[in-house]
């Protein structure tokens, strides 16, 4: 990606005109934290003040999807973005489904296929 994970915070929160102090003050942590997230010298804070975030920047589906790939680019723990490491670990078959891909090794084509065939039968379009 082309930017890095505290860059898009402090982009965001610039965006909404928030000061740092400000900022820190309404996700619950402090400012000397935030600047040095947002200056990469520290890495992506635990997925609660990520939520946290994500709240208090009102961020889009599309904005909070990108802010979870790169948070987890920062974690050398769970490399994961939250939203999806959630999904995997609250559901059986997205594991299952996962792991016969992977044995499998689906192409890209299989798993554009895929997405495209479930959002039709969701009535969401093949986009």
């Amino acid at each position: 990606m082309d930017i890095a994970f505290g860059e898009y915070v402090r982009q965001k929160r610039l965006e909404r005109k928030m000061t740092l102090r400000a900022f820190a003050k309404e996700v619950g942590i402090s400012a000397t934290f935030i600047s040095g997230m947002e200056n990469n010298e520290k890495s992506a804070p635990s997925d609660e003040v990520l939520k946290s975030i994500s709240e208090v920047l009102t961020l889009d589906k599309g904005e909070m999807d990108r802010l979870y790939d790169l948070a987890a680019q920062t974690k050398a723990s769970n490399p994961l973005p939250l939203d999806i490491a959630e999904t995997v670990r609250e559901n059986a078959v997205v594991r299952i489904a996962l792991r016969v891909a992977k044995d499998l090794d689906a192409t890209d084509e299989e798993w554009e296929d895929f997405m495209r065939r479930l959002k039709e039968n969701r009535g969401e379009g093949g986009q």
